[in-house]
Parts: C-alpha cells; structure tokens; sequence
C-alpha cells in the first residue's frame, strides 16, 4: 500500500488553528525564578489543552475531533475520528503498523513548530495524534516529540532550493493516495518557484459537462473559496519558501477543469 498522504494532516488542524490562534498569553514577566517560569509554563499548557477540549466534540467534514488531554504528565493526546468507514479499517493492525506514515507525520509537525502552537511546544512536551475509525477502533498514533519540533536543521527551515525540494519530495512520495472524494495524485516542484498538487475529484461532477470556456468562468470563484486553505499554518513550511501553489483539478476521466495559481501575494 502507498504512503498515507500528509494532506490528511490538513484535516487535522483544520480546527485546531482557530482555536489556537483565539489563545492569548502573556509576554514572559521579568526577574522571575526559573520555577516560577517553569509552573507558569506548565498552566499555560494546561490551559490550552483545556480550551482545546473544551470545542470537542466537533464534526470537521470527514472527521470529528473528539477530545484533548494529557495523556500523561509529559505527553498531550489530540484523538481524532474518521466519520465515515475508511479503508484503513479493512487493514489488521499489523498492516497498519508496517505502513510508511512519514507523510502524515512531516505534515504535523510543520504545524506544530507554528507560534499558534507555542503552548504545547514546551520542550518537554510530547504531541500525541490518535487517529480512530467510526466504530472507534484506533487506527494509529502520531507522536510529535520535543526532539522533533525543537529540530533547527529540520528541511522545513532551510531557506535553500535543497531544503524545498525535500518538502514536496516528501509529499510526492505520499501520492497517489485517497480521501475522499479526492485522489491526490502527485506533487511536483516546477521551474520559477512554483509547487504544482494535481487533485482529482472520483466521483461524478457536473463541471465536467461544461466548456472549457464555461468552466474558465468559474475560476475566480473557486480561487476565493479556497484560498483560507493555501492559507492555513499547515502549509507553513512552504509558506517560508514564498512558493506559488499550483492547484490542478481533474474529473474522474483525467480531463483538467482548473489550474489556479496562489502566489505569496495571495495567501500572505
């Protein structure tokens, strides 16, 4: 089986940043004793875990987000469940812990090493990521820990051509991979600093009865409604590298509908 696709961790966080980026804290007061920055630390922490449960449950399309809580004194749990049968739950837990979730795993922490996170990454923090089937039978854990989201040299960092394209390296090996009702079929990093993600819709549209000048029409349109999803913290690692995001749709024939570009102006 291919690689789980980092774009399921796009569903992940979908709620989450909002909820992070409504929590404020307060600048680090002066002349404090290092037990009394460490206690302070630790209540932010636990006051952003509770605000986060404090939203769950909540439907988010094909996942619910069920509950936020420590695992253990040093370890956070974020339990996610899939609202609909997936296919994952036709694999036995052997299988599912031979796969390749590299992809998911890169997609999560380059969010987590994102300000709105700041109150989990407390550098003694482990991020746990607990995903479950609608029949509530956990499919598998994504652990984030502090020697992950503490990394400097990790290639999300690097301002260099190398350092990008080990990024969509990443997300290509991830391809082709289903969510439905959208196959995510490759990400390729093209010439001028552009990153194209190819995207087919498997069920029947009716866009596909249009034009190619109709459907041309349609191409503001759909470029606005998108655009708070290019925009979200989970593609912060290409963000630094002020790529444009080449986003092509195709019917379940192959036939391209759209082709959008979101440059650094659009989504900064």
């Amino acid at each position: 089986m291919k690689q789980i696709s980092f774009l399921v961790g796009m569903v992940v966080f979908g709620l989450f940043f909002t909820c992070a980026s409504n929590t404020v804290y307060s600048a680090n007061p002066e002349n404090k004793t290092a037990e009394q920055l460490i206690n302070r630390k630790q209540k932010e922490l636990q006051d952003f875990v509770r605000s986060l449960n404090e939203e769950c449950p909540m439907d988010n399309g094909d996942t619910r987000y069920d509950k936020v809580e420590f695992i253990s004194e040093n370890e956070v749990g974020i339990f996610v469940s899939f609202v609909e049968e997936t296919v994952l739950s036709v694999y036995t837990d052997e299988e599912i812990a031979a796969m390749d979730l590299t992809g998911i795993k890169d997609g999560l922490l380059s969010a987590i090493q994102t300000p709105s996170w700041s109150p989990l990454c407390t550098g003694t923090t482990t991020v746990s990521f607990c995903f479950s089937d609608n029949t509530g039978r956990e499919l598998f854990r994504i652990r984030i820990t502090p020697e992950d989201y503490l990394k400097t040299s990790n290639a999300g960092s690097k301002n260099s051509k190398e350092g990008l394209q080990e990024i969509v390296n990443g997300l290509n090996n991830a391809c082709p991979t289903v969510i439905a009702p959208n196959r995510y079929d490759k990400v390729e990093l093209l010439p001028d600093n552009e990153v194209e993600i190819v995207i087919t819709h498997m069920k029947e549209t009716v866009l596909s009865r249009y034009s190619d000048a109709q459907l041309k029409t349609l191409d503001g349109q759909l470029k606005k409604m998108l655009l708070p999803q290019i925009q979200s913290d989970v593609w912060a690692a290409l963000h630094a590298y002020e790529i444009t995001f080449v986003m092509v749709y195709k019917d379940k024939n192959g036939r391209q509908l759209f082709r959008i570009k979101y440059t650094p102006a659009d989504y900064k």
